[in-house]
C-alpha cells in the first residue's frame, strides 16, 4: 500500500523504448493522471497525496501499446 508518494521505474530494456508515458486511472476507469517519462530518464516520483484511499491502476504504455499495467492500494 501507498500513502503519499510511489516511484514507478522502468527496466533497463523498456527505458529504451521512447517515448513512454505513464497514466494513473481510479477503478471505474477515469483518467486522474498523466505524464511522460522525461528523455534519458527511466523513473518517476508520483504524488498521492491528494488522492483519496483507494484502488488506483497505473499504466505504463510507448507507441506499441502497453509496457506494463499495476493495481495500486492508496491507504
Amino acid at each position: 500500500p501507498a500513502s503519499s508518494s510511489v516511484e514507478v521505474s522502468l527496466s533497463d530494456e523498456d527505458a529504451d523504448v521512447r517515448p513512454a508515458s505513464l497514466s494513473v486511472t481510479d477503478v471505474l476507469g477515469k483518467e486522474l493522471l498523466s505524464r511522460d517519462f522525461e528523455s534519458g530518464g527511466n523513473s518517476m516520483k508520483l504524488d498521492l497525496s491528494d488522492f483519496p484511499a483507494g484502488i488506483y491502476v497505473i499504466q505504463v504504455t510507448d507507441n506499441n501499446g502497453t509496457i506494463n499495467k499495476k493495481r495500486l492500494l492508496k491507504r
